[in-house]
């Protein structure tokens, strides 16, 4: 199902993985699958997109603050987006 979901993020430059809460994963029902070249469309803030592998790597488990997916260095170091702090705003 391509429908988009509204998820919150968690920020966490600390933090040398990736989360994904128990409930999100049921409630997108996600599944581990390869899809070596296969790309999808991330929607960010401000009407903006990117292209990202489809893959990556996140750990089932509470993320902090009430938020549905924690990224960490992991992704942040894989897709190497600028942040602006002041505005809570993240490009890639």
């Amino acid at each position: 199902d391509e429908t988009p979901a509204e998820v919150s993020i968690f920020v966490d430059n600390g933090s040398s993985l990736n989360g994904v809460t128990e409930a999100l994963a049921e409630r997108l029902q996600l599944e581990i699958t390869e899809h070596p070249d296969d790309m999808m469309t991330v929607r960010l803030g401000y009407n903006q997109t990117v292209q990202r592998p489809r893959r990556t790597t996140f750990t089932v488990m509470p993320v902090p603050e009430d938020k549905d997916v924690l990224v960490g260095m992991k992704w942040l170091r894989e897709n190497n987006p600028d942040i602006d702090w002041e505005r809570l705003l993240l490009r890639p």
